[in-house]
């Protein structure tokens, strides 16, 4: 189950692979292009949160949300409603990397911006680097520090398996054209507590 599908094309690529995809988007425009990019796949997606979502028997082996948690203004609800819908499976989730991300985007001003306080903005825009002249937003965007997400998913009755900041490898940071000197997103492993 990815949730947070976005446009779809990360759900399309694991329907390629053959898994049984629901993809679950509560933007109606983010919706509507998913629907497209995913209408010759078997990917089942939903206009949903996931805090309003049914499985209707459907249960995922894995819960998916990459590139979304940025964007959810509640995360305690958010993994609660993940753990109702899939209660034994692991989550798997990237975001970006909120040590980093302010200096290369730059959306907090750098003389209010203190690393371990919150801040939202609803008016970032995101550019998907070879296609920089198409950015996406304005979207609603958190800067949470690392720990917060940790003591969130405990709260939550999950515990962290893995953990990795994400540092592609020389010949991949050239596709970017420009270079990494820090990794700029991150992902987070975690099962429920039985």
């Amino acid at each position: 189950m990815e949730i947070g599908c976005g446009t779809g094309h990360l759900a399309r690529e694991l329907s390629r692979l053959e898994y049984s995809i629901v993809a679950l988007e509560p933007a109606t425009e983010m919706f509507q292009i998913a629907q497209e990019v995913l209408k010759n796949t078997d990917a089942k997606v939903f206009n949903s949160k996931i805090e309003d979502y049914s499985p209707k028997g459907f249960e995922p082996d894995v819960s998916l949300a990459h590139m979304c948690v940025n964007s959810i203004p509640h995360l305690d609800s958010f993994f609660s409603a993940i753990k109702h819908v899939a209660p034994k499976q692991p989550i798997v989730f990237s975001a970006t990397h909120p040590a980093f991300w302010n200096n290369i985007e730059k959306w907090i001003p750098e003389e209010t911006f203190e690393y371990h306080n919150e801040y939202f903005s609803d008016n970032v825009f995101l550019r998907i680097t070879q296609d920089s002249g198409n950015p996406i937003g304005p979207i609603s965007n958190w800067h949470r520090p690392i720990d917060f997400y940790f003591s969130c998913l405990k709260r939550s009755g999950y515990y962290v398996t893995d953990f990795h900041e994400i540092m592609p490898q020389s010949e991949v940071r050239k596709l970017y054209g420009e270079k990494w000197k820090k990794p700029r997103y991150f992902t987070i492993v975690c099962q429920p507590y039985t």
